[in-house]
């Protein structure tokens, strides 16, 4: 489990992904022993680009000009109540581009 935000893309290597200020609206599908399953509604998603004010790869940030958009295509995960540790599965599409 990552220890910080971070975000994988196919099989490029994980990367820090600072997604302050992003909203989703989603509700708890179900509770057992403690673990809540989250599903959350994809249109309602409202999160900062992959750039370079938001992620950093190998501990440096994305170079000035290159912008993707993600445009989320499901998002579903568990909350454990017990320690509050948050898993969550993210499938989207990245729409690159430069300057």
């Amino acid at each position: 489990p990552a220890t910080r935000p971070t975000l994988g893309v196919s099989r490029w290597p994980d990367f820090d992904y600072d997604a302050t200020g992003a909203t989703t609206l989603g509700h708890v599908c179900e509770a057992r022993n403690g673990e809540l399953t989250l599903e959350f509604d994809v249109s309602s998603f409202e999160g900062p680009p992959v750039d370079s004010r938001s992620t950093k790869v190998f501990g440096v940030p994305l170079p000035p000009g290159i912008c993707i958009e993600i445009v989320p295509l499901t998002l579903r995960g568990s909350l454990d109540t017990s320690n509050g540790n948050c898993s969550l599965d993210f499938d989207a599409e990245f729409r690159g581009s430069i300057f």
